[in-house]
């Protein structure tokens, strides 16, 4: 079991700088610096920021001194930016690089060392980027975000010109975004379909945690579809046989080998109770993959179908017709999928009285050695519904009771709430 030494924290020691223009060109303009450079710039000299830490928005603040109408529509919509300093060790050159997002509400522009490296549209929902060919190592490397809290119901005037879909399409009039990017003028004020103020108030910034990985060029996948289009290692349990505590504990890895040459790989899967103690190990078969790596990862993968052109507002818009949108592609890119699988005794299942967890540890063997190992925090459980009798876990029927905790928690005076407080908050309940 190798220790997962390839993902950092990357929650600290960002600077911060919330915008005082709207869309992104005017922005970018009005905080250029003394010598004329962007934010998103190495060089750019710094005035007025603010040292912060992740999760964070600019909201918690005004949402506390204001009244909130409409579940938060009178607060800050806007354009911040953010940037961070960071160093790859040398060692570590040729090894994959890539940033997560846990979410950035509504959409966000990464640049890495001057260059957009893609954009996200998400909202609440994470992403990743893979940003290998915009780092350097042993030197200093900046990551500059531009994040857009704008696009909901009841924001101010600006909020018609947001630019949510820069592309680089030819045939559009375009307005000059980034030195690689540009947004089309008739695309900009578009809105987004998943939005609601109700249960997700739109406070701005980076209002999730940021990880990094390093990964080697043979690696097991991140389960973050956009902009990845992965899915990671997926664990779970069949033939279940309650009564003697046993079922088939099933493991599917998606695989990438961006290395220069076949790669020979299997899994090593290990099983372990909350006593650390080791329950059982199991391996797949040997499998030989050829090599195949994306040239320029994609900077979205939003899909082209989701805007149409409306001629009376002569602008595009999103697509609200279900028949009008071609079927969601998520099949993942350039991966292999390993499977690995075995029954083991003595289980202790998930229950709602007794919802027990396992660490289990999925380790990629490449070439004989151990590269990379992800650690899954699961339960098995057998679960069915009977549409006369209700819902029965583990052969038993359960009347479930409870509360669901908001994903967000985006309040006045906490602000962005983290995983500890919220861990808290459960307990108390």
């Amino acid at each position: 079991m190798l220790s997962n030494l390839t993902k950092y924290n990357f929650n600290y020691e960002w600077i911060f700088k919330k915008a005082s223009a709207f869309p992104l060109d005017k922005a970018l303009d009005a905080h250029k610096d003394v010598n004329g450079r962007y934010f998103y710039e190495k060089e750019y000299v710094l005035d007025g920021w603010k040292e912060v830490s992740l999760p964070h928005t600019f909201n918690d603040e005004d949402a506390f001194v204001s009244r909130i109408a409409d579940h938060g529509s009178e607060y800050d919509r806007t354009f911040s930016f953010y940037r961070k300093n960071f160093v790859l060790k040398k060692e570590n050159e040729g090894s994959k690089v890539i940033i997560e997002f846990e979410g950035i509400r509504q959409t966000a522009y990464v640049y890495i060392n001057g260059k957009m490296a893609g954009f996200s549209e998400n909202g609440v929902a994470p992403f990743a980027l893979d940003i290998t060919d915009y780092v350097s190592f042993d030197e200093v490397n900046l990551i500059a975000i531009a994040t857009d809290n704008t696009s909901s119901r009841n924001v101010n005037e600006c909020a018609a010109e947001t630019p949510n879909k820069p592309d680089v399409e030819p045939g559009y009039y375009s307005v000059k975004l980034t030195n690689n990017t540009v947004i089309p003028e008739e695309r900009q004020g578009t809105g987004f379909l998943w939005n609601c103020n109700d249960f997700n108030p739109s406070f701005g910034g980076i209002t999730r945690n940021v990880w990094l990985h390093i990964k080697n060029p043979v690696y097991l996948t991140l389960p973050v579809y956009s902009n990845l289009q992965t899915k990671g290692v997926y664990v779970y349990a069949t033939d279940f046989d309650i009564a003697a505590k046993q079922a088939v504990i099933n493991v599917e890895a998606e695989i990438k080998n961006e290395s220069d040459s076949h790669a020979d790989v299997s899994l090593l899967v290990e099983l372990f109770n909350h006593k650390g103690e080791k329950v059982t190990e199991f391996t797949s078969t040997n499998a030989l993959i050829p090599s195949k790596r994306e040239e320029v990862p994609p900077l979205t993968i939003t899909p082209e179908d989701a805007y149409v052109w409306d001629e009376e507002q002569k602008k595009y818009v999103a697509v609200e017709e279900e028949d009008k949108v071609l079927p969601t592609e998520t099949k993942s890119k350039n991966v292999y999928k390993l499977i690995a699988a075995a029954a083991v005794s003595d289980l202790r299942f998930w229950c709602d009285y007794d919802p027990y967890l396992y660490d289990v540890y999925v380790t990629l063997v490449v070439n004989g050695d151990e590269k990379d190992t992800v650690k899954i925090q699961t339960g098995f459980r057998k679960v069915s519904y009977d549409k006369d009798k209700g819902l029965f876990i583990n052969d038993k029927y359960v009347w479930l009771t409870g509360y669901a905790q908001r994903s967000t928690n985006e309040w006045a005076a906490v602000g962005m709430a983290p995983d500890w407080l919220k861990d808290f908050d459960a307990k108390l309940i």
